[in-house]
């Protein structure tokens, strides 16, 4: 392109052939650092074996490229590095966590003292990547920088999202992916009704649409409290005495119950009065 511009999905940005001191790949899916753990009856911090591992295997790889290392190297003050990490699964990760699992690795290998030295660093992480692994390069880095080259990248324009238009983020790798927030998911699914007792819009799933009538249930006591029970209506009388019944499948109250009950059994005693003989 023009006056040397880069795509932002070529993999390294601003990276001159010449300042490249390292370049390589870590096999496997990348793994970010766990938090320091607490031994209750030792009384003492420690890193969980999983991140020591992961940060052993790092080392050991970068030992291997040891042929590859320029000479006096060690003595660069500044160094720049740039990572791609290609996940797996679409799990959500800290970029920071899976650097501090390179950059302890790398210094472990021994090649820099500190990773202290490292002033200019640019991490990306793709998801859902049939093959993963991690990919890096590391450069001289000078007091200006190379990222500031950043402002001549062509970003790839992301689709609109289909509720609100806004673009998509490309955060979560996925070609399916067509809504920016769950909200805007969740509401270009959903049907909007109107609350028949505040006048307020809201917005409920298709399936729920035929039985949501109130948009919380505060307004739906409201409702109820100023026009009867939702069931009013609905509900049945005794058909001897034209009282209300405790449920709806019964065809008398308690009263004409009993009073069905003795004619029926023809017991002339107080005991379904309730009274000691």
């Amino acid at each position: 392109m023009d006056n040397g511009t880069k795509k932002i999905n070529d993999k390294w940005v601003g990276v001159q052939p010449g300042s490249i001191l390292l370049e390589g790949r870590l096999e496997g899916n990348p793994k970010a650092s766990e938090a320091t753990a607490f031994n209750t009856k030792t009384g003492r911090a420690y890193t969980p074996k999983g991140t020591r591992a992961a940060k052993q295997a790092v080392a050991w790889t970068i030992k291997g490229m040891s042929s590859q290392w320029p000479i006096n190297h060690s003595d660069i003050k500044e160094y720049g590095v740039q990572v791609v990490f290609y996940r797996s699964n679409y799990q959500k990760i800290d970029v920071d966590n899976m650097l501090k699992i390179l950059f302890d690795g790398i210094t472990r290998s021994g090649f820099w003292k500190d990773d202290s030295r490292v002033t200019e660093v640019l991490g990306r992480v793709i998801k859902g990547h049939k093959d993963p692994h991690t990919d890096f390069v590391i450069y001289t880095c000078d007091t200006a920088g190379r990222l500031n080259e950043c402002d001549n990248v062509e970003y790839t324009k992301n689709p609109p999202c289909l509720h609100c238009g806004h673009p998509v983020s490309d955060s979560f790798r996925s070609s399916r992916r067509k809504f920016c927030s769950k909200e805007c998911a969740y509401r270009h699914k959903a049907v909007k009704l109107v609350c028949p007792e505040c006048n307020g819009e809201f917005y409920v799933a298709k399936s729920r649409a035929p039985k949501r009538k109130f948009c919380s249930l505060e307004c739906s006591r409201k409702h109820w409290s100023k026009h009867g029970s939702k069931k009013a209506g609905s509900a049945r009388t005794c058909e001897i005495c034209g009282g209300r019944v405790s449920r709806r499948e019964y065809r008398r109250c308690y009263a004409c119950y009993i009073a069905e009950r003795r004619k029926e059994s023809k017991n002339t005693s107080n005991y379904w009065d309730g009274a000691k003989k």
